[in-house]
């Protein structure tokens, strides 16, 4: 029963949730670090080597080989753009990565360093839906990556589409 109810919602989801107008949601995703590593390697240029370790109070420690870099995960996403944000540490690390970042998605300004996530595939298959994720706060505990993700299905048809 289980699996066909994940079908359904799946299905709704890829969809654009339209058959699910006037639903509203919110709730937490939980996200351990591994999970994260393996949607940060799916995007285009970055290394497989690349580790994140995620810490308490919206901290992250990101490796690649023998460099370690420190930064905050801002806790609002720009779901319009559909882009995470964290604020490195690192004045140093912010100028070496504006000239090494080669992803697509991966801007810096200042000490800002926003990605992208869009393009993911994990994320584009649902890229219908998310016209309706109206807020995404981060927050992080030890090993942990929390979403609180508020939704609200917005009816856009017609009285005669409806029929």
């Amino acid at each position: 029963m289980t699996s066909g109810v994940v079908e359904v919602i799946d299905r709704e989801a890829r969809s654009g949730l339209r058959r699910l107008a006037g639903t509203r949601a919110s709730g937490d995703i939980i996200i351990p670090e591994r999970v994260l590593v393996d949607l940060a390697r799916q995007a285009p240029g970055v290394p497989a080597e690349l580790n994140v370790q995620i810490r308490a109070d919206n901290r992250v420690l990101v490796t690649y080989g023998f460099v370690s870099a420190g930064a905050t995960v801002l806790e609002q996403v720009d779901v319009g753009r559909r882009v995470i944000s964290v604020m490195l540490d690192s004045p140093f690390v912010a100028l070496a990565l504006k000239f090494l970042a080669r992803s697509p998605g991966v801007a810096i300004s200042g000490r800002e360093l926003s990605i992208g996530f869009g393009h993911l595939p994990a994320v584009a298959d649902y890229a219908a839906a998310w016209d309706h994720v109206r807020s995404i706060t981060l927050t992080t505990t030890d090993g942990v990556l929390r979403a609180h993700v508020e939704v609200f299905v917005e009816d856009r048809t017609s009285v005669d589409e409806r029929r």
